[in-house]
């Protein structure tokens, strides 16, 4: 374990309490299993689904691309999967019956999805949007709300070594993923940016508003997230807000998280070596973990869980009125602010205030 607080106000209350006793009880943390590989994730293999319709590119006469219903959204995606920089306006809302055709452009130059402060629905039967296969996409101004992805990402699935996706402006809510990346799923060396924008109500297994990894055998996968609320969105497992797992590295500036629930690691949850994430200058608050998990402890980590062999680092910043549930039985309930074992942590000109635990209110280190 190594952890280092330069220059921290810390409310004391539990976490001296936490130092009292050198023989720390045995904690479970449970951590996400490893993906079962890419292809499991495509767009085109749920029959199940009603199939998209996707018009002949021969047909298309030219970017912009206006989209005003499902078959203009579709059709307009078909025709800029192609080399070449392409512009679809959003121009009126969207109700969707299944998933989106993907954007899989592999090579163009760039595709830009202007929402028009429109808003896309997925109406719990589809995925909204996948970028994959190296493209590069943008989203500004676009309401993005109720997908229900097959597995992993509900409203937005990024996945694919080069696959680079800006979010600006823009929501992600009351998506739902089974299994993770609720609103935003990205992994396997793609890239992501979310600037000025909401992520709220989303939910998953693991990851509720998103999920952040690699494979372990490709590029890292990155995302950075700026000047956003990462709010109310809820894991059934681990990750309430963030997942970060398998080599995904993040970075956090001039943000906030807050009210996203989980039972372990309310607002932010990270696990293994190569995971890296860093805060600046924001604000994680009034996270709360619920031991719901019927085999497990749960009530671990309020605000931020931090383990096995990954990094955080935590600057100029805020953990303030996050909470660590018990069970009824007395079990969990640790880690109120943050959560860490067998990681590495290090805070910096940072308040800890105000959080809430049977041990360990502000910081429960193992």
């Amino acid at each position: 374990v190594f952890l280092i607080i330069v220059c921290v106000l810390v409310a004391l209350t539990g976490l001296v309490a936490a130092q009292k006793d050198p023989v720390r009880p045995e904690l479970t943390v449970p951590l996400v299993p490893k993906p079962s590989g890419e292809a499991t994730d495509t767009h085109d293999d749920d029959s199940s689904r009603p199939a998209t319709m996707q018009l002949n590119p021969a047909a298309c006469d030219g970017s912009p691309y206006s989209a005003t219903d499902e078959d203009s959204l579709n059709g307009a995606i078909a025709c800029v999967n192609a080399a070449g920089t392409f512009t679809i306006t959003i121009d009126a809302d969207i109700t969707l019956t299944g998933d989106t055709t993907a954007i899989d452009t592999d090579g163009a130059d760039e595709i830009i999805i202007d929402g028009k402060n429109n808003t896309v629905d997925g109406d719990s039967k589809g995925l909204v949007f996948a970028v994959e296969g190296g493209s590069i996409a943008s989203f500004k101004a676009i309401t993005i709300t109720n997908g229900l992805g097959r597995s992993y990402g509900g409203g937005i699935l990024v996945r694919g070594n080069s696959t680079v996706v800006t979010i600006t402006d823009s929501i992600i809510s009351h998506n739902e993923a089974p299994s993770g990346g609720g609103g935003l799923h990205v992994d396997y060396g793609s890239k992501t940016v979310v600037e000025n924008s909401t992520i709220s109500h989303n939910k998953s297994k693991y990851g509720g508003g998103i999920w952040v990894h690699s494979d372990g055998g490709v590029e890292f996968t990155d995302l950075t997230i700026t000047n956003s609320t990462i709010y109310s969105n809820v894991a059934t497992n681990i990750g309430g807000g963030l997942l970060v797992a398998l080599d995904g590295t993040v970075s956090v500036d001039n943000s906030t998280f807050s009210e996203n629930k989980a039972p372990f690691g309310g607002a932010i949850f990270t696990q293994d070596s190569g995971s890296e994430v860093t805060i600046t200058n924001s604000t994680i608050s009034a996270n709360s973990v619920h031991p719901s998990h019927p085999s497990l402890v749960g009530g671990l980590g309020g605000g931020v869980l931090v383990t096995s062999d990954s990094k955080m680092m935590i600057e100029n910043s805020t953990v303030t009125g996050n909470i660590a549930h018990p069970t009824d039985g007395g079990d969990g309930g640790v880690g109120g602010g943050i959560f860490e074992v067998d990681a590495e942590l290090a805070i910096t000109n940072s308040t800890i205030s105000d959080n809430s635990a049977k041990e360990g209110a502000g910081i429960y280190w193992n």
